[in-house]
């Protein structure tokens, strides 16, 4: 049996320390890693997921409403609390223990184009969550006293989401929400830029744009879990659910209020269908618009006068639905300068395609033709692909063990193989005297002759529990030699 030494409590030391999450701690994160669920604050709606407004405490009640809106009066702050809210989800995996709250930037598809939103603080202190009492409602409890950011502490887990879209920043001397974001290591971790994601400025950044209390978020972060909230009406209501998936496959067709797990796998091409009776009147009209602002209008011109102006006329070639859908499909393609491109699936349907994937191409249609019907009014269906970025890390636990061998302790090993060839058992574990005793506790030893051991190599060490049992072998990268007569210190180092 080993010579096992107990290790006194001040040869441990525990530590922490914070590590990129995969690598260098940004992700991106789209697709089916990032799903949207609408929630109402009616519970009795009939839908799942009705209690998520208590699981991220938002206002549910009408007292907690009322009590709500007299805490953040006169505040942004009170925009937060609507009927209808949108629940993001960030998958599991994609993020590490935290997400850091100053570094989220996150495009959110609506009927408008993309809202680009980005994380920040009503406490402008390098923390890696908002330290501020509104971000304690929401949140954890926030730490107390004039203190310093410090990305170490845990404060809140809890940021709030801003668009310029909504509203600018209230501190004029904040250009944009997107002051101060650049996908780069963050002060306050290991390589970090220590002007990065700064709140206050100095000669070589550009402040990172905070929260003043008038200041109107459109969401809530919450870092530790993976979720955001989006609250702003204009977002929930023109969010593009009709360019997303809940299986994957099949665009989404139901209703505003009842998409759940939505997510999107690309970005979306605007389209429109027309479907033709007959052919339309004399000198009635046709116009669309493309992605980039091009518009065209196309006149019916059956009697080969001409169209007014820069119109341009259609003249089927047979009077009928089918002939207009025909005649308009030709011409809209003729077009080079307008990006749409017309299809003729059937007799009498035209399909209209934007030919730029994004939510600009849900642009105006405008008509005055009769005998036709369908998307009358605008395309639809344009979306750009929903992403988030940001920065999440890990916090690592380090034990570090200081092992002493002191002077007579561990020189000797069984291990012949560590003898000299000369003197086969000195300098390894002494000789074999062919004697043996007997211990108290009936055990049987061999007695060895050591007085000629000078050292012995070290290739392994043994940690045991209380109860004798072994925990964990370290092997270092190459024996270590342990004189009879000097220290030897050994400094284990284990990261969980």
């Amino acid at each position: 049996m080993a010579k096992l030494k107990e290790i006194q409590k001040k040869q441990k030391v525990i530590e922490t320390s914070l590590v990129p999450f995969d690598s260098d701690g940004w992700s991106e994160v789209s697709g089916t890693s990032l799903t949207f669920t609408k929630v109402q604050r009616d519970y009795n709606n009939g839908r799942p997921f009705s209690n998520l407004y208590a699981s991220f405490n938002l206002p549910s009640t009408s007292g907690q409403v009322t009590t709500y809106n007299e805490t953040f009066i006169d505040s942004g702050m009170s925009a937060l609390s609507q009927d209808n809210v949108i629940v993001v989800s960030i998958a599991d995996g994609k993020y590490g223990e935290l997400i850091d709250g100053r570094t989220i930037k996150f495009d959110i598809p609506t009927n408008t184009g993309i809202t680009t939103a980005y994380s920040s603080y009503y406490v402008g202190k390098p923390f890696s969550s908002d330290n501020s009492p509104q971000a304690s409602y929401f949140g954890n409890p926030r730490i107390l006293g004039n203190i310093a950011g410090d990305t170490t502490l845990a404060s809140t887990n809890i940021a709030f989401l801003f668009a310029d879209k909504t509203k600018q920043p209230v501190n004029e001397n904040i250009t944009n929400w997107s002051d101060g974001w650049i996908k780069s290591t963050p002060n306050g971790y290991v390589g970090g830029n220590p002007a990065t994601f700064k709140f206050t400025t100095n000669s070589t950044n550009t402040p990172k744009a905070h929260a003043e209390t008038a200041d109107m978020p459109i969401g809530i972060c919450y870092l530790d879990k993976g979720f955001m909230v989006i609250t702003e009406p204009s977002i929930v209501s023109n969010f593009v659910m009709s360019a997303g998936t809940e299986d994957g496959t099949t665009t989404y067709t139901g209703n505003t209020s009842g998409f759940t797990n939505l997510h999107f796998t690309g970005d979306s091409k605007a389209t429109a269908t027309l479907s033709f009776s007959d052919k339309p009147n004399e000198t009635t009209t046709l116009t669309i618009t493309d992605a980039a602002g091009t518009s065209k209008t196309f006149e019916t011109d059956n009697d080969g006068n001409g169209a007014a102006g820069s119109n341009i006329a259609c003249d089927p070639a047979a009077n009928s639905g089918a002939g207009m859908a025909t005649e308009l499909f030709n011409e809209i393609n003729g077009e080079s300068s307008l990006g749409i491109t017309a299809t003729n699936p059937s007799s009498g349907v035209l399909t209209l395609t934007q030919d730029t994937a994004t939510a600009a191409g849900n642009t105006t249609i405008t008509t005055n033709m009769n005998n036709v019907t369908g998307d009358l009014t605008a395309f639809t269906g344009g979306a750009d692909l929903a992403l988030c970025e940001f920065y999440s890390f890990e916090k690592e636990w380090v034990l570090t063990i200081n092992i002493i061998a002191d002077s007579g302790e561990f020189y000797i090993t069984e291990n012949q193989t560590a003898s000299d060839s000369v003197s086969p058992y000195y300098g390894a574990g002494g000789k074999d005297t062919g004697m043996k005793f007997k211990t108290p506790f009936g055990e049987v030893n061999k007695i060895w002759d050591i007085s000629k051991v000078g050292s012995a190599f070290i290739t392994e060490v043994g940690l045991y529990d209380s109860q004798n049992r072994l925990l964990a072998i370290a092997k270092p990268d190459r024996p270590i030699e342990k004189p009879k007569n000097t220290q030897v210190t050994l400094t284990l180092k284990m990261k969980f």
